[in-house]
């Protein structure tokens, strides 16, 4: 099972970057102080396993403030999938991101089974799975199916709360955000996150 990462930026690396964003509302009561936002990007392992990447964003503190940070938000060599969704929460407490992914594989269970079922099996040498994963996930029916399973999986593993308890708060989804691909203005599902990715 993957451990959810901080991707480190470098030079070489296909990024997905974030041009501006701007969250209309944060979800955090006063009382509780600053806002806790993160960004939990979801899509398929290299080794075909569900992964999952955690991004601190700790300039969004404000609701209706548009922020430039030109941060990445996508490492696109950590993924085999041609698409991720991007998920916004604003955290109150502690979370085990561990539970998190165990929650992620109980919801839907194997997803090499998913996408090919049967072409890999326990004991695949690592090279090889990546390479299958690699041709089932550009076949974008297949690929846009899991990757929705996936968010659908987390919103089910987090669960939305209510901002007047010390839950995480959901704020917003950008599903199937696809590799090389500029998104301008782009309303999030929950229409809370509007934001512009740019590639690097």
């Amino acid at each position: 099972m993957n451990t959810p990462t901080i991707t480190q930026t470098q030079g070489n690396e296909e990024l997905t970057i974030i041009q501006n964003i701007r969250v209309e509302d944060i979800r955090e009561s006063f009382p509780k102080g600053k806002a806790e936002v993160v960004a939990i990007v979801s899509g398929i392992g290299l080794d075909g396993a569900p992964k999952l990447d955690i991004r601190s964003l700790p300039f969004l503190t404000k609701a209706g403030e548009l922020r430039t940070p030109n941060m990445d938000i996508v490492n696109w060599t950590q993924f085999a999938s041609k698409y991720v969704n991007i998920e916004f929460w604003e955290l109150d407490g502690d979370l085990d991101f561990n539970y998190l992914v165990r929650g992620l594989v109980d919801s839907i269970g194997d997803i090499r089974e998913l996408v090919a079922p049967g072409a890999i099996k326990p004991g695949t040498p690592a090279a090889e799975a990546e390479q299958l994963m690699a041709i089932v996930t550009a076949r974008s029916k297949a690929a846009v199916s899991v990757i929705t399973k996936l968010s659908e999986a987390v919103l089910k593993t987090m669960g939305s709360g209510s901002w007047l308890k010390d839950d995480h708060d959901y704020l917003d989804t950008f599903y199937t955000i696809e590799r090389g691909e500029y998104y301008r203005d782009r309303l999030g599902a929950n229409r809370n996150v509007r934001m512009t990715l740019k590639v690097q």
